[in-house]
């Protein structure tokens, strides 16, 4: 301050008694990040807009500006991405319904062959790792949809 020609701060949070912390931004301060998000509703889109300021030792400020989009809905598109979107989901769901019916007839399968008790027979026949893997991942798969 002495430097400046000042002899006190001329901010609040330095002033003797306060319980304010010091300046937020100082010389130690090497980035600030401001960020917050914006509804467009003419394009029906959520933007997280965020700007970075980073600070040298010499004194310049380089700035950095950040859009990330999202639409609102999944259904406020033009009717050919949104066809596309459709096929593609049905072809998930039509594939992982494959899968999920060729475990079960495997479980039943096992049952069938075996001359204990169902769930002795799955128990010992038919869990295994990679059933395990099978079942987690159908059921990861179906949480997504």
């Amino acid at each position: 301050l002495n430097a400046k020609g000042r002899a006190a701060c001329l901010c609040g949070s330095c002033s003797e008694g306060s319980d304010a912390p010091g300046p937020w931004l100082d010389e130690q301060t090497q980035r600030v990040e401001v960020a917050f998000v914006v509804y467009n509703s003419d394009y029906g889109l959520f933007s997280l807009v965020s700007v970075n300021f980073f600070f040298n030792r010499a004194g310049r400020i380089h700035k950095r500006v950040d859009v990330q989009s999202s639409w609102a809905s999944d259904f406020a598109r033009p009717f050919y991405e949104l066809a596309i979107m459709v096929l593609c989901d049905m072809v998930w769901i039509v594939s992982l319904t494959y899968v999920f019916v060729c475990e079960l007839s495997e479980i039943v399968k096992t049952v069938r062959s075996s001359k204990q008790r169902w769930y002795k027979s799955i128990w010992e026949e038919y869990i295994g790792l990679w059933n395990v893997v099978d079942w987690i991942s159908i059921a990861c798969a179906y949480l997504m949809v």
